[in-house]
Order: C-alpha cells, then structure tokens, then sequence
C-alpha cells in the first residue's frame, strides 16, 4: 500500500512470453464502499520508474454493486514488464482511496 489512507481491492500480473506484447487488463468486482463515494482505480506498474499509473477509475458506481474496469497500456510497454525465469509479468491493482 501507498499510505494508510488506501485500501487495496486485489493486486494480480499478467503473464508474458516477451516484453513487446501491449498490454490489456481487466477486472470485475465490487466492494463495500461506494465507488460514488471513494474513487477506485485500476493501476498498472512502471517497473523502470517505479511508480503505479492510473488505467481508468470508476466513481459512479454505488456499494456492493458489481462493476468492470479495463485499461490498455500501448506504449513502451517494456517499461511495465518484469522478466522472471523466461516469462514477463506486468502488475496490476485495483485500489480505493479512503480519505
């Protein structure tokens, strides 16, 4: 986590044969706390500066209501791919802000 204010919803990676492929993520869920209310984002990795980037977000779903978001990532993906034993791993989360 970034600080006690965020809430992490679910963290994956997604597994690459090399480090050219765009990148396209998608995840489905829902949590307790309104989107309405607190914001929740989809974020992906950049592993060569080392910072989470925003994919898309969703702050006009209500509590407890199911809810999709999907991001692409298009440009010099090198830059988000981990190499593991001959495969590629591009990280992702999905996270509310609590304050």
């Amino acid at each position: 986590m970034d600080s006690d204010e965020d809430y992490w919803i679910f963290e994956f990676k997604d597994k690459h044969t090399n480090n050219t492929d765009k990148i396209k993520v998608s995840w489905k869920g829902k949590t307790d706390l309104a989107p309405s209310t607190k914001a929740v984002y989809l974020q992906i990795y950049n592993q060569t500066d080392e910072v989470w980037e925003t994919l898309n977000s969703d702050n006009a779903t209500g509590a407890d209501t199911e809810f999709t978001l999907s991001g692409e990532q298009f440009a010099q993906v090198d830059k988000y791919y981990k190499a593991d034993n001959g495969s590629y791993w591009a990280s992702c989360r999905v996270y509310q802000k609590l304050t």
